[in-house]
């Protein structure tokens, strides 16, 4: 059995196959509906960005808005230089005094914490939800963060790179014996773990790198696997966020 240490969206930005230079903003003011379905209204484009979610702080960087990132969450340390950027708490519970302090004029989140949405929201503070379910909904969001952000260029540039690296590795494994997966996102509770069930993007990443997600037969998207359906489920690569 081996054991890979992977982020969530780590898997992702290992598609790209190229570094993307700077470009200039192709801004254009306006109403642009998140994840949630929210409408939100942005007059200009935004300089001061704060992600405490992972997977978006990796979209940020991928997009070159790592000079306007001015916070992050703990747990974002992908990639390297995303560990220097201040820190607003954790993930689950990131600090709104700490993002107050910093004068955000977009804060980006999953929209799984709606005590901070609304504090967000009493402070005037716009935010926009980005909370993909799928690989469609990756390539989404991408192309929402780049029109917020005015680097929609980038944004294609990089969703056809994706595309383009997916196309080759499901080709490659096509005809591949299939490998079993277990993908571990949480494990704090090692007699139950945390793993990505069918529905989700990790179920549909492992499915076109060839392998068999064992989480497939859950009954959620997320969801904990006892030990005793690890053990049984016999994974031959286990992945651990």
């Amino acid at each position: 059995m081996r054991l890979v240490r992977l982020g969530i969206y780590i898997i992702l930005l290992s598609l790209l196959v190229s570094t993307f230079a700077g470009c200039q903003p192709q801004f254009q003011p306006g109403t642009f509906t998140d994840d949630m379905g929210r409408e939100v209204s942005i007059a200009k484009v935004p300089q001061r960005l704060v992600s405490h979610v992972p997977g978006i702080t990796e979209m940020l960087f991928a997009l070159g808005l790592e000079q306007r990132v001015v916070v992050l969450s703990v747990f974002c340390d992908f990639p390297e230089e995303a560990k220097a950027k201040a820190k607003v708490g954790s993930f689950w519970d990131p600090s709104i005094e700490n993002i107050v302090a910093l004068d955000p004029d977009l804060v980006l989140t999953e929209g799984s914490s709606e005590q901070l949405m609304v504090q967000l929201g009493n402070l005037g503070i716009t935010y926009i939800v980005i909370d993909p379910k799928d690989i469609d909904g990756i390539f989404k969001d991408i192309e929402l963060l780049g029109k917020v952000t005015g680097t929609e260029e980038r944004a294609r540039e990089v969703i056809k790179s994706m595309r383009d690296r997916i196309l080759r590795v499901t080709t490659g494994v096509e005809d591949a014996p299939r490998v079993r997966v277990l993908y571990i996102f949480a494990a704090t509770d090692l007699s139950n773990p945390w793993t990505a069930g069918p529905g989700s993007f990790i179920d549909s990443l492992i499915t076109m790198a060839g392998g068999k997600n064992i989480g497939a037969k859950a009954l959620a998207p997320w969801i904990q696997f006892s030990i005793e359906e690890v053990v049984a489920s016999d994974p031959e690569v286990i992945i651990v966020d």
